[in-house]
């Protein structure tokens, strides 16, 4: 029995490959698989069997501690067969009760209870008015605003075309409403309000333009879209039972009868001190202030009942007071207000009316080790990663090992706003600032060095840019994808030359013979330029077959010239050669080791790819030989 247990105990070590990310889920593997061994033979040969497990546990114990298997010397394992996943989904960041991604509506109920949807994470939670957590349940595709009637049930729009009615444990009671632009049907329902007296529910639609009315039951009543052009942010009622619906379009607040007359236009443009403004939701308070949250400025603006400025409060950060595109906003009856943070930090903040900070719940700043959206990496000569990721440049190991992070939100040197394409060239580090519309350097451990760009047309300066290469001469190329170019600077950020690019362009990379090579979204195709911007080969087109893509995102150039190409809404990677023949794909819709959830960036180093698999909150790590044997994982479910 002892040999039989030695024999598969080695065949079972023989077939996986280790890191010290994996000795813990060894462990317990091994030892749960020798246990059922042990047990399925005779109680009289129990004993020395699981003297035999013990020695065993202990040796492979003892090997991985002096590092015999599986060495953590980076890149050297390009050997394994199995991928190397670091990160988490489903983990630490942002999905334990009490922790958010992405919040937005919010409603409090007689009780002081406040309900939020957590819309990226699909579910509602509910917390007491201590910030305690409650409970929760799942939602998938939830619209930026909750409702609550009289009776004690909560609305929840669904982009999809439908609104969907709870009680307060989360069942399910009613859903109605369908896609169409006829009465009672939906494009997009985003926001909600609910006058309690009348018993009247308001939906707005984004996509239309308009808002409907419905009982409690989903009867439609009536439909208001007599506006001209305008583009809809937030509804609310205030307590006449008044409509304010904000428009980020006219940029104007129109007051309506509650029968859809209208009665005044309030002008907030130019508040903030002649800055402008846009929205993000609209709410009214106890005494018919007008509160909005500002996606712009990162502030909660605070008007009187006829649109002039009272207060405003907040700016972009994280500590408490301030924000990051705040959105929902919600009051008690107590005249305390909540407000939910969305964007990177990823909270709900409470405060008094005149805008004094109370509390807030949520994890805030995100840890290092784990991943909000992760979306483009670079693998350096170092044997180094870097990964950026919701405002935080992330540094790790081979294997997934964090060394360090650097990112401080806002617009001053070294500071970060949506921080995109990373390359690392000598000893900087190159980051595209994509929401300070420049590029800045850093030294490797976070120290800011140098930065160049603005926000406009000329030379040297972008409009949203995303991705950077640097070939091995040390020209840097600059994807300005507002601008519809390629930028090329030199290391210290002088402008040397410019070409037009595809439009919609997502994604970069240089071979080593100086090709670039450039995705778009919009005509899901590949296409390859030379440094002058002469076009030299495109291949692809829309679709699920081999060598097409949707929305292809992510490339980048292995040792051998193929090409990889992240395949985001297919959910794939798949491998062409130099003149984009196919050669072999991998990857399908899921959750599992081997899969993906929208993956984004791609980086090729040292006989590894690595794919940031952004919706799956993680990384994962393939030899690039996975890609010239593992045809059968391509399955397209999506």
């Amino acid at each position: 029995m002892v040999a039989e247990i030695l024999v598969s105990s080695s065949k079972l070590f023989a077939r996986l490959h280790f890191d010290n990310r994996q000795l813990t889920w060894f462990r317990i593997f091994s030892i749960n698989k020798l246990s059922s061994m042990i047990e399925s033979h005779r109680p009289g040969r129990l004993l020395m069997a699981k003297a035999m497990l013990s020695i065993l546990t202990a040796f492979f114990v003892l090997i991985f501690a002096n590092g015999a298997i599986g060495s953590t010397d980076a890149f050297s394992t390009a050997d394994s067969i199995e991928p190397v996943v670091w990160g988490s989904y489903g983990g630490k960041h942002g999905k334990l009760p009490g922790e958010f991604h992405n919040p937005r509506g919010l409603a409090v109920d007689s009780n002081g209870n406040l309900y939020v949807a957590d819309i990226s994470n699909y579910r509602i939670q509910v917390f007491n008015d201590r910030g305690i957590f409650l409970r929760q349940w799942r939602i998938e595709g939830m619209g930026d605003s909750l409702a609550l009637d009289a009776e004690g049930y909560l609305y929840v729009p669904v982009r999809t075309g439908s609104v969907v009615k709870f009680d307060l444990d989360g069942n399910e009671v009613l859903r109605w409403g369908k896609r169409g632009r006829g009465p009672g049907e939906f494009q997009s329902p985003s926001k909600i309000t609910i006058n309690r007296k009348s018993k009247r529910i308001y939906i707005q639609d984004v996509n239309k333009g308009d808002v409907q009315t419905f009982n409690y039951t989903g009867q439609f009543l009536e439909r208001w879209d007599c506006w001209d052009k305008i583009s809809p942010n937030g509804i609310a009622l205030d307590s006449t039972g008044n409509l304010l619906v904000i428009d980020s379009n006219k940029k104007c607040i129109f007051k309506l009868s509650d029968t859809g007359v209208q009665l005044q236009v309030l002008q907030y443009e130019g508040m903030n001190g002649g800055d402008s403004i846009f929205p993000g939701e609209i709410a009214i308070g106890p005494k018919d202030e007008i509160y909005i949250s500002d996606l712009k400025t990162h502030k909660i603006h605070k008007l009187d009942s006829s649109g002039s400025l009272l207060k405003s409060w907040g700016k972009l950060g994280s500590d408490d007071g301030n924000f990051c595109n705040p959105h929902g906003i919600a009051f008690f009856q107590d005249h305390t207000l909540y407000i939910s943070d969305s964007r990177r930090n990823h909270r709900i903040q409470k405060f008094t009316s005149d805008g004094d900070f109370v509390w807030k719940i949520g994890k805030t700043p995100p840890s290092c080790e784990f991943f909000t959206w992760p979306a483009h990496i670079f693998a350096s000569d170092e044997n180094h990663l870097y990964v950026t990721d919701s405002g935080y440049v992330k540094q790790f190991d081979a294997d997934g090992n964090i060394i360090r992070c650097w990112g401080e939100l806002g617009d001053s040197e070294g500071q970060l706003k949506a921080p995109k394409g990373i390359a690392v060239y000598e000893t900087k580090v190159f980051v595209v600032d994509q929401g300070n519309n420049k590029v800045q350097v850093f030294d490797e451990t976070g120290l800011a060095l140098n930065s160049w760009g603005s926000k406009g047309h000329a030379d040297g300066e972008f409009i949203n840019p995303t991705e950077i290469s640097i070939d091995q001469h040390g020209s840097v190329f600059i994807l300005d994808r507002g601008n519809l170019r390629v930028q090329q600077f030199n290391t210290d950020g002088d402008f040397i030359n410019k070409f037009k690019a595809i439009n919609s362009p997502s994604g970069m990379a240089i071979d080593s013979q100086g090709g670039i090579y450039i995705t778009s979204r919009k005509y899901h195709t590949v296409r390859k330029y030379d440094t002058e911007g002469n076009i030299l080969l495109e291949w692809g087109g829309e679709g699920i077959r081999e060598g097409e893509f949707s929305h292809p995102v992510g490339i980048c150039i292995g040792e051998d010239n193929t090409v990889f190409v992240v395949d985001f809404e297919n959910s794939r990677i798949q491998r062409f050669d130099n003149q984009g023949v196919f050669i072999s794909q991998y990857g399908t819709l899921g959750f599992d080791v081997g899969d993906f959830r929208r993956p984004q960036g791609v980086a090729c180093w040292g006989g590894f790819v690595f794919v940031a698999d952004s919706n799956n909150m993680r990384i994962q790590r393939f030899p690039a030989k996975y890609w010239a044997r593992s045809f059968s994982r391509a399955q397209n479910k999506n």
